[in-house]
């Protein structure tokens, strides 16, 4: 074997320039060769700092490689999907010595990549998958995908491709499928021609369905040519517009009949729809009747009704004029006749006055005045003017009436004399008595009163004010005494009321008079002690007291017992008792001890009195033995630490005694000497277990020690306890009261606590897998693999507290307990489980994929706390294609008139999968086609999709033209064979001269057509119609084709005038008629004339114009003469009624006068009968305005009649008649 040569660093820059600088002729070691990019070749094995041959070294580069297939994409209009192929991966090539480039086997590995998408389209990243919904519009989206590999090698800028994708727009189907047959939706003929004749215009609809490539359909509604055909019937139809026509029904009555049946076929595109029917009807021809309004009369009998009630009778009649109307335009005058009228009302309610049929009922009048109603007769909606009935008035006395009463009506008095008050009620009230109502009573009102007689009695006098009495009755101071209160209406004296007063005799008060004394109130003793005495007096006797007077009387004195006590039991009291002074003896012992004192209180029976004596006592000599005590620790608290300790307490504790002396000044204390210890007494609290406590140890007099210990505190808190010292004492304290209960102090213990720690633990997951994604051919149904990485890792953390777990620090990072370890995991998939199937980490196409979109899923691994995926694709099959052209409309009619019309040219595509015998739907895809045209003055121009076709102006009344455009599609590339083509046919109008003219149709009518008047005259008014409409007449070519009618609207210009008549004048519309003097009615006439211009001129009945003169009918009535008839006998005279109520009456007794009333402007006749009716003769006499006339003497039952005739009087003029003997 040769021998070797030791790579120098100029040998290194030879495999890979600048890989040393300085002295090349050194020889690198073999870890400075791989420090500069190189690599030892594999099988040979070198120190970190040995030489290396230069056979051994070599240089490793990559070399990468991305492509993209195919580079462009075509979507039909259905939609689809279009998958691209990428070819992503490195290789590594080894570069030595010898100049040669090696493939290093097995180097070859996929390199990933990243995609977007700028444009249309939905880009699926995961399997390289461009998708089209279907697109229903006239443009062609489109876009660029752009991949770009994710790593180079070293500086070098990575690899990138692209790709363009597009989907056609969409379009109609080709080929007679892009339209369905049209469908008529509607066909009538909604107007029903007069009976006098006319047209009748049809209303119809249709619709054609629209198929387009996308799958999308639309509909036509317009652009079709109708053909109408009478398929029945007698009227004409035009077979283009359909416009039918008949004649008149004339007079002969008839129902609405059908005059043709005609049926409609609809021709569009190409296609032709199914025939519908329709009926065109014309109306019955019949007749109305029309009638002016009633003029309708009421007459009362009789007129007036007496106060005492009573009835009146009601009459009338009801008249009206009218017309009939037939549909054919004649007329008819009727004439109802006189109606009896059977309908009455009152016009305004009047209480006391009420209707039932004909007959008024008044109830009795008691109102001193008299009172009236009007009434009206009503005939079919009516009324008649009304008529007045009037009720004479009633006559009424009054007076008062009186009431007077006491409250109370008695009252008791006390014997030592009071006041008591007494309330007076007294009232009067208004008696009214009807002569027809009969009496009523008014509401009480206070009136005047007095006292009467105004001595009441001994010893009682009274006082006034208002309506209250006080009565004062004196004090009485003998036996009982009484008196009486009577008051009356000042009014009327003969109403009374009274009181009864009565007063009690003077009564005696017993009373009991007590005496209670003590002498002396107080005693002194020395301090031996002994008796000392106290008189004492304690008595009573009966007192006797006159409640009235007062005089007082007495009884005899007798003995009252008492009692003793003593507020110091030391002094005690004796209790002797008598009528006169008693003496008590108070006794004390020797006293040894201080001075002291007693009250001593004697209390009397019966009354309650007390009496006291204060007693003292001087003190004797005396001497005591005290104590005081020292008590005390250090320190008062104990604070030990965590891991134990004992703490030491001093204690002092003591007493020192003196001696004190009484010698009656007070306590003196001597000097303080003799201390003596006392042992401390020691006890734990109850939550003082942790801790001991030791015996007190003695020192010096009085001082101790005391140790508390605890051990080590491993718990998590801190720990306390308390200590209590007692000291024990008895004896005298200085101020001389004992020492009885020991004192105590408490000592606090505490104990600090130690550190404490918590963990924490988790479980951490991670799965990945290789590859992430998988992919196979549209037609590839072979299983591929992917490998699964699934690791678990346990960790743990700490945190510590330093006060007892109160507070805590933060948790520590988590660190890794132990190694990692393999996790189980689970493998399924969770979408495109229809298109694969898994085992395993295998997964398998079910099939090939026979639709254009590509097939998608994932897979998706997971452990307990991870999970990755792995995307699945297969790809779409390829497409093949179809094309189909269309024109809509595929027919259009043009006028006589230049002018011009747009036609939709769609172009359309439909594909399948060439694992497919099914098409898809079409889609419109863009406007690649071509245009022609035929026919004389036709010609076009194209934008689009759109076609224009222009027409200049047809000439020629007798003929029309006709044309045809064609379009052919030039998809050339893709098309074999002959090219799809669509035509559309074109006609024009031949030259029509039409014209219009405008006439009117006028109505005119009035209501009512006659009008009545009373005798008084007075204002009516009638309703006048008058209004117009426009009659629109076309003539084609000089004919007459076609006739219609405007809105009605108000004409205003009409007048009116009396034709004939005397007493009647207008205003407009109303009419007056002035008071008809004469008996004789009389009537007039109304005439209304209408200005008529451009009056229609045709022969349609319905169109004619109505009369342009109305005539009214007016009447009035005669006046009516009123009449009165009066009726004299010896002593009275009696007054009749009146046929018309025109004049008022007064009096109804021997010796009044009868008047009536004329108002200024009247004219009338009066007729007045007067009949003597007594066995004597008597002279009467008529007053006009109170002149006298001659007396006219009537004999026994004669009768004279007596005339007055009067015409427009100025001013209101009375008639009386009075009676002289």
């Amino acid at each position: 074997m040769a021998d070797l040569l030791i790579a120098t660093k100029a040998f290194c820059n030879t495999l890979k320039a600048g890989s040393f600088t300085g002295d090349t002729t050194m020889c690198p070691t073999r870890s400075q060769i791989e420090s500069a990019g190189l690599y030892i070749k594999k099988g040979y094995t070198y120190a970190t700092d040995q030489l290396v041959p230069q056979d051994h070294i070599e240089r490793l580069d990559w070399e990468y490689t991305f492509s993209v297939t195919p580079t462009t994409a075509t979507i039909s209009a259905a939609g689809g999907s279009q998958k691209f192929t990428v070819t992503s991966y490195k290789r590594q090539y080894s570069y030595s010595n010898a100049g040669n480039r090696i493939y290093v086997e097995g180097s070859q590995t996929n390199v990933g990549y990243t995609s977007s998408n700028s444009g249309s389209g939905t880009w699926t990243a995961a399997n390289d998958t461009i998708s089209y919904g279907a697109n229903t519009g006239s443009t062609q989206p489109s876009g660029t995908i752009t991949w770009t590999q994710s790593e180079s090698f070293g500086s070098d800028p990575k690899k990138t491709a692209t790709a363009t994708h597009k989907q056609n727009a969409d379009s109609i189907k080709p080929s007679g499928d892009g339209y369905s047959n049209p469908r008529i939706t509607a066909f009538s003929y909604p107007t029903v021609i007069p009976a006098a004749g006319g047209n009748s215009t049809p209303s119809y609809s249709y619709e054609q369905t629209v198929y387009w490539v996308s799958g999308k359909t639309t509909t036509l509604t317009s652009g079709g040519t109708p053909t109408f055909n009478r398929t029945s019937g007698t009227a004409t139809v035009n077979s283009s517009s359909g416009l039918a026509n008949t004649g008149s029904k004339g007079t002969t009555q008839s129902g609405q009949t059908t005059v043709a049946v005609v049926s409609l076929t609809i021709t569009m595109n190409g296609k032709s729809s199914s025939a519908s029917s329709a009926n065109v009807s014309q109306a019955e021809n019949s007749y109305s009747d029309s009638w002016g309004s009633w003029v309708v009369t009421c007459t009362p009998n009789p007129t007036t009704i007496s106060a005492s009630g009573g009835t009146s009778t009601l009459s009338g009649t009801a008249h009206r004029d009218g017309t009939r109307t037939w549909s054919s335009g004649s007329t008819q005058p009727l004439d109802s006749g006189n109606q009896n009228v059977t309908s009455f009302s009152i016009v305004s309610p009047v209480s006391g006055f009420s209707i039932s049929g004909a007959v008024v009922t008044a109830n009795s009048n008691s109102s001193t005045s008299t009172r009236s109603v009007r009434v009206r007769g009503t005939y079919s909606g009516v009324n008649s003017p009304e008529a007045t009935i009037t009720q004479s008035a009633a006559t009424e006395r009054t007076y008062y009436e009186y009431s007077i009463s006491l409250n109370p009506t008695s009252a008791s008095f006390s014997a030592t004399g009071e006041s008591k008050s007494f309330t007076v009620t007294s009232q009067r009230r208004l008696v009214t008595v009807n002569s027809v109502s009969g009496t009523t009573y008014g509401s009480w009102g206070s009136t005047g009163w007095e006292i009467y007689p105004t001595n009441l009695g001994t010893g009682f006098s009274q006082t006034t004010s208002e309506n209250t009495i006080t009565v004062k009755a004196s004090a009485n101071s003998g036996s009982s005494r009484s008196g009486t209160l009577s008051v009356r209406c000042t009014g009327d004296t003969s109403e009374t009321a009274s009181a009864n007063l009565s007063q009690s005799g003077a009564t005696t008060t017993t009373t009991t008079e007590y005496e209670f004394s003590v002498s002396p109130t107080s005693l002194s003793f020395t301090k031996d002690g002994g008796n000392q005495t106290v008189s004492i007096v304690s008595r009573s006797r009966p007192k006797y007291t006159n409640d009235i007077n007062g005089e007082v009387s007495y009884g005899n004195w007798s003995a009252v017992s008492y009692t003793a006590s003593s507020t110091n039991s030391a002094f005690s009291s004796t209790t002797p008792t008598g009528t006169g002074t008693n003496s008590a003896s108070v006794s004390v012992g020797a006293n040894s001890g201080a001075s002291r004192s007693a009250t001593i209180t004697y209390t009397q029976s019966g009354s309650g009195t007390k009496k006291t004596v204060s007693c003292s006592q001087d003190m004797g000599i005396q001497d005591r033995t005290v104590r005081r005590y020292v008590f005390s620790v250090s320190p008062t608290s104990v604070n030990i630490g965590s891991s134990g300790e004992s703490i030491v307490l001093d204690v002092t504790s003591y007493y020192e005694t003196a001696t004190q002396t009484n010698s009656g000044s007070g306590w003196v204390t001597g000097s303080w000497g003799g201390k003596t210890g006392v042992t401390p007494g020691t006890r734990l609290g109850s939550s003082s277990s942790p801790f001991s406590v030791s015996s007190p140890s003695a020192g010096s007099t009085g001082n101790y020690t005391i140790s508390v210990s605890a051990g080590a505190n491993s718990s998590t808190s801190s720990r306390t306890g308390s200590l209590s010292l007692s000291q024990a004492r008895s004896g005298i304290q200085e101020n001389g009261s004992s020492w009885s209960s020991p004192a105590n102090i408490n000592v606090e213990i505490n104990q600090e606590v130690g550190v404490l720690s918590q963990s924490d633990t988790q479980t951490v997951y991670s799965i990945s897998t290789t590859p992430t994604s998988l992919n196979w051919d549209y037609d590839s149904t072979s299983g591929k693999s992917f490998s699964v990485t699934s690791r678990a890792q346990d960790q743990i953390r700490y945190r510590y507290s330093y006060d007892g777990g109160s507070t805590w620090g933060d948790w520590g990072n988590w660190q890794n307990n132990g190694s990692s370890y393999s996790a189980s995991y689970n493998s399924s998939i969770t979408s495109g489980s229809s298109y694969f199937s898994i085992s395993g980490n295998t997964v398998t196409p079910k099939g090939s994929n026979t639709t254009f979109s590509a097939n998608t899923g994932t897979v998706t691994v997971s452990n307990a706390g991870d999970t990755a995926y792995v995307s699945l694709s297969q790809d779409g099959a390829p497409a093949d294609y179809d094309y189909r052209i269309s024109i809509s409309p595929s027919s259009y009619n043009f006028s006589s008139s230049a002018g011009s019309h747009d036609f939709t040219v769609t172009v359309e595509q439909r594909s399948k999968p060439v694992t497919s015998s099914s098409w898809g739907s079409w889609s419109t895809i863009g406007n690649n086609y071509s245009s022609s045209i035929s026919g004389t003055g036709f010609s076009r121009s194209q934008s689009g999709d759109t076609v224009t076709v222009n027409v200049t102006s047809n000439t020629s009344t007798t003929s029309g033209r006709s044309g045809t455009l064609t379009v052919t599609c030039d998809y050339t590339s893709d098309l074999t064979g002959t090219k799809p083509s669509a035509s559309a046919s074109l006609t024009q109008d031949k030259y029509v001269d039409i014209t219009t003219k405008t006439e009117y149709q006028y109505e005119f009518s009035v209501s009512p057509t006659s009008l009545s008047f009373s005798a008084d005259g007075g204002t009516q008014s009638v309703t006048v119609t008058s209004r117009r409409r426009p009659i629109t007449l076309t003539y084609t070519n000089g004919s007459l084709t076609d006739e219609s009618a405007g809105s009605w609207s108000t004409w205003s210009s009409y007048s009116g005038r009396i034709s004939s008549g005397a007493g009647f004048s207008v205003s407009g519309t109303s009419v007056t008629a002035g008071a008809n003097s004469s008996t004789s009615s009389r009537e007039g006439n109304l005439e209304l004339t209408q200005t008529q211009t451009s009056d229609y001129s045709g022969s349609t009945s319905s169109y004619k114009s109505d009369s342009s003169s109305l005539n009214v009918r007016l009447s009035q009535s005669g006046y009516v003469i009123p009449s009165y008839t009066i009726t004299f006998n010896d002593n009275t005279y009696d007054f009749g009624t009146t046929t018309t109520a025109s004049g008022s009456f007064t009096g109804d007794t021997n010796g009044s006068n009868w008047e009536i009333t004329l108002e200024k402007g009247a004219s009338v006749v009066i007729n007045i009968e007067v009949t003597n009716s007594g066995n004597e003769s008597h002279t009467y006499q008529f007053f006009l305005d109170g002149d006298p006339s001659s007396g006219s003497v009537l004999a026994a039952g004669d009768t004279k009649m007596e005339v007055f005739s009067f015409s427009n009087i100025s001013s209101d003029r009375t008639i009386m008649l009075d009676q002289n003997n």
